[in-house]
């Protein structure tokens, strides 16, 4: 398996959740520092999205929010804003243990 960037959005969710469980393998990634990438202009571009969408969960409807992505099912459409919230806040909660919110 080839050796992840680290700063793109699957790869800071990735980060978050291993965050949230506790586990602190020592996962080597192209990017370690994500301080350090909000340097790099050709590289911050997911982080700057994700503080953006952290920023504006407070202001925004998540039902609203994530039913611009396309149709979900009804029924199950509560589960889906908790299920975005719950993860937006984990990658919320990361990112400050980062120092990048």
């Amino acid at each position: 398996m080839g050796q992840q960037c680290g700063v793109c959005i699957p790869c800071i969710i990735r980060r978050a959740s291993l965050h949230a469980g506790g586990i602190s393998r020592d996962v080597e990634y192209i990017f370690q520092s994500l301080a350090k990438v909000m340097n790099e202009i050709d590289r911050r571009d997911d982080l700057i999205a994700l503080r953006i969408a952290i920023t504006q969960k407070s202001t925004l409807k998540i039902g609203t929010w994530i039913a611009k992505s396309g149709p979900l099912p009804t029924a199950e459409f509560d589960n889906f804003k908790q299920v975005f919230k719950d993860g937006l806040d984990e990658v919320e909660s990361y990112l400050l243990s980062e120092n990048i919110v």
